[in-house]
């Protein structure tokens, strides 16, 4: 399941072109104006986000491919499951190029 986190003070700004989730979420989910993704607040709620704008696409956007977006909430505010990671691995080489690749 893809899922967007975002820090609180993220969620009331438009997302950056530039950022790696504005591009997984153009060019991975193929979303646009007015589709929505899963999106969830970092040690808050999760939810659903509505794109409502992609900054070439209007005029008052922002730069362009600036995605602005609106955020609901649909969990009771609990925060998302922790995750912990194990890795194991045969070669020390490997790990340098696996926290790279994270």
């Amino acid at each position: 399941m893809n899922i967007c986190l975002f820090t609180q003070e993220e969620i009331d700004k438009p997302l950056k072109a530039a950022d790696p989730r504005a591009e997984h979420i153009k060019k991975i989910l193929h979303k646009g104006i007015g589709d929505t993704f899963a999106a969830g607040i970092i040690e808050g709620p999760a939810g659903t986000a509505t794109i409502t704008s992609i900054g070439s696409q209007a005029q008052d956007a922002g730069a362009p491919g600036d995605i602005t977006f609106t955020f609901t909430p649909q969990s009771d505010g609990k925060p998302l499951f922790p995750l912990h990671m194990i890795i194991g691995f045969p070669r020390p080489i490997q790990l340098k190029r696996l926290l790279r690749d994270m």
